[in-house]
């Protein structure tokens, strides 16, 4: 498999862990957990318009289909927003490697039943024991970075 696929996701983990400092570092700016997710939000919004602007402005008419979607199907900005806002909130407490590991082990334990159920368009892959393992050896690490 084209080894962008994991580079990726790879570089998406860093910028996670970076623009968890930077909102916390912006709410002791502006007072507010959710002001700092609101602003987090709209300059994200404005990145993502300009992107389309400039690799794809067509693609700007498929928002018209959103009217087909599932009320559900919409909810991905609001737990965003979830998440942006709670480690806004726990970073400053409990510091980057404590949060984002406690939201990188339950994000795997989740996927894994996800994955493993198909749910909500997922492809399935089951349960195996070297899943679990995996999850296990996760959880492990996050008790030694917790120490």
């Amino acid at each position: 498999m084209n080894s962008l696929y994991y580079l990726i996701p790879f570089l998406a983990g860093l910028a996670v862990t970076i623009q968890a400092g930077v909102n916390a570092q912006l709410q002791l700016v502006v007072k507010s957990p959710l002001v700092s997710g609101l602003i987090s939000f709209l300059i994200g919004t404005a990145a993502i318009l300009v992107l389309i602007v400039f690799t794809n402005s067509k693609s700007l008419g498929s928002l018209a289909n959103v009217t087909q979607a599932n009320w559900w199907q919409l909810t991905g900005g609001v737990l965003g927003a979830f998440y942006i806002c709670s480690l806004i909130i726990v970073v400053p407490k409990l510091g980057a490697a404590n949060v984002l590991g406690y939201a990188v082990a339950a994000q795997l334990i989740f996927a894994v039943i996800f994955d493993h159920f198909g749910w909500i368009g997922f492809p399935i892959h089951h349960i195996t024991w070297q899943r679990m393992l995996g999850v296990a050896m996760l959880l492990i690490g996050l008790y030694f970075i917790k120490k």
